[in-house]
């Protein structure tokens, strides 16, 4: 069984918050939440597993979402040439999150979880097992909404989750503006943010997310808040 790496993220959860449950679950999933589409969620959770996996540890992705878009996208990666590095499972439905989720994570040390976009049952069994949480959210007032809704559902769960601000145009003050509506209202955001490139939408559906751009310092970041790396040395958007 592979040693806990959330032991220190205690002080992350806060009063009322269940224990890590590294114990029970012995690789660390990482749930990728949203309630709508169209914020980069799938896209999140395939660079992110890219990314972690380029760090050296044993990922796998998880395909919660009954759209299938990480089985679809990598069938088409292998037809294309250029596979994924990491194996995707299929996981559409609360019976096969908790049936397959439990066997693929002995196996890895971190499982990526792409969870649907409505099916909140099919969440709950994702975060019922997540020992951290991504919402990924564009900025705008109603990304924000959607948003908080989603970091409600990691609440709930009792699972620490924080913000990634992604699609984010340097020409325009609305990301700036998203972090500081967020840290007004008191969410945790990442300090790294995930800019609108040209390369990543290229490769989202075709190929493997090879260029990993700013989801390598996401990566750094996640780990980091986990006790268990170094610090990021990705942009913060505050700065």
């Amino acid at each position: 069984m592979l040693s806990c790496r959330y032991a220190g993220m205690t002080a992350l959860r806060g009063p009322g918050h269940k224990a890590c449950r590294c114990a029970s679950f012995p690789g660390v999933l990482v749930a990728v939440v949203g309630v709508k589409g169209g914020s980069g969620k799938s896209t999140t959770a395939a660079y992110l597993a890219e990314a972690l996996g380029a760090m050296g540890f044993a990922v796998a992705l998880a395909d919660a979402d009954p759209q299938g878009t990480l089985v679809e996208w990598e069938a088409m990666a292998e037809e294309m040439g250029q596979p994924f590095s990491v194996e995707v499972h299929p996981v559409p439905s609360v019976p096969m999150v908790r049936r397959v989720l439990p066997g693929v994570a002995t196996a890895h040390e971190v499982v990526v979880a792409d969870c649907p976009n409505r099916d909140v049952g099919v969440t709950e069994a994702v975060l019922a097992q997540a020992g951290f949480a991504v919402v990924p959210a564009p900025p705008g007032a109603e990304e924000l909404r959607r948003a908080t809704a989603a970091m409600a559902l990691a609440e709930k769960a009792g699972v620490p989750a924080r913000v990634l601000v992604t699609m984010v145009d340097r020409r325009s003050g609305l990301a700036r503006q998203m972090a500081e509506a967020l840290d007004e209202g008191g969410w945790p955001r990442f300090a790294s943010h995930v800019r609108r490139l040209t390369k990543v939408a290229a490769a989202v559906g075709t190929r493997r997310p090879d260029d990993l751009a700013d989801y390598r310092y996401v990566a750094e970041e996640l780990v980091a808040l986990a006790g268990f790396g170094a610090r990021p040395t990705g942009e913060a958007l505050g700065a």
